[in-house]
């Protein structure tokens, strides 16, 4: 079983607490800080959890890499990298492992398909590191939406995340060669983004009509896809800076940028974002206008939740959440629901890997967000 976030400390009241709220408050809109530039130095004592932002609460005390499923009641997650995959259903407040049945070696993500099956990204065995693992022996595998059934490889393997289409059977996922099992140092290559459909014949799954939508060097950036919008005509994504900065401080990734791809001809928009903040896009609003954003002055001291309009002329940028108040805490990973009335994201240590939680919260969102 995967380690609890702060035993003994506030989480488990929190999570009685969000229980009484969460079944008796109506939803309403959340305030937000407009961001400029970089953010103030941590300043408060105690704990974030303590001072969650309204209508925020804690539905696990475990857990990373949060997703909602299609109609919005269930959120499925991963214990812990390389760990099992949870769902927790929201109406009722259960939880189950939809993974124990599976001999496996870990899963680092989930994503729900349109029709309620599982996409699973994980080993099939691991490899010398568990950074060696993560560059380059996760595989996609597919199971079935009672999750009672074996998983079954799509015969890919991928670098980092994955965008999957809220309306149809497409993805897009990322790749970088030659696959070298770290992030490159001193080593040229290439990073693209491939796009294909999920289709499935006699109820099994194969991999279908592959094309690459865009391709940089590395020493441009290293690519990663996030997701679908504007009735699947575009994708959000992430284009990590490795070898130039202008942020002090910075740890591997010197830089990351926010772009809208076209998925029929491949073009690529900046999103700008300041450059004294570290800028990761993942979670899609269902208009196609505003993304949530992983966002801090480092990844490696600490992150919160901003809001990113997505025109490439002075888009408005704001701060939803304030966990570096408390000093190296990380709130990351947000993703919308389909109807765009919740977020979840979760709660982490900066001192701890990329992606990595201890946590997962809820935000609900009124209809005028």
């Amino acid at each position: 079983m995967a380690q609890r976030l702060f035993a003994g400390s506030l989480l488990a009241p929190l999570l009685t607490v969000a229980g009484i709220v969460s079944a008796h408050a109506a939803p309403v809109a959340i305030p937000g800080e407009a961001v400029t530039g970089a953010f103030p130095l941590p300043s408060k004592e105690g704990d974030p959890l303590a001072n969650l932002p309204p209508r925020t609460r804690v539905i696990s005390s475990f857990g990373e890499r949060a997703v909602f499923s299609p109609d919005g009641n269930r959120v499925a997650f991963v214990e812990r990298a390389y760990g099992d995959v949870f769902e927790y259903d929201l109406r009722t407040g259960a939880i189950r492992n939809l993974t124990a049945h599976i001999p496996n070696s870990g899963f680092l993500r989930v994503h729900y398909m349109k029709d309620g099956s599982y996409l699973l990204l994980g080993p099939r065995k691991m490899g010398e590191s568990r950074e060696e693992t993560r560059a380059s022996h996760i595989e996609l595998w597919w199971i079935d939406a009672k999750a009672e059934g074996q998983m079954i490889p799509l015969g890919l393997t991928l670098y980092e995340g994955l965008a999957v289409s809220p309306l149809s059977n497409r993805i897009v996922w990322g790749n970088v060669s030659p696959n070298v099992g770290k992030l490159p140092n001193g080593i040229r290559g290439k990073s693209s983004l491939s796009i294909g459909e999920v289709r499935l014949e006699n109820g099994v799954p194969r991999l279908a009509a592959v094309r690459t939508l865009v391709t940089r060097d590395w020493d441009q950036c290293l690519l990663e896809a996030q997701d679908f919008f504007d009735s699947d005509r575009q994708i959000t994504a992430t284009c990590y800076v490795l070898t130039r900065s202008k942020m002090p401080g910075a740890k591997r990734i010197a830089e990351s940028q926010v772009y809208t791809i076209d998925l029929a001809s491949g073009a690529m928009t900046h999103i700008p974002t300041p450059i004294e903040l570290y800028a990761e896009a993942e979670g899609i609003f269902p208009d196609g206008r505003r993304t949530t954003v992983e966002c801090g002055n480092d990844q490696a001291k600490g992150l919160d939740l901003c809001l990113l309009e997505l025109t490439p002329d002075h888009p408005r940028y704001t701060r939803l959440t304030r966990a570096q108040d408390y000093g190296e805490y990380r709130f990351s990973n947000p993703q919308v629901s389909r109807d765009g009335r919740k977020i979840a994201f979760q709660i982490g240590l900066a001192r701890e890997e990329a992606g990595s939680g201890r946590g997962i919260l809820i935000m609900d969102l009124g209809e005028e967000f």
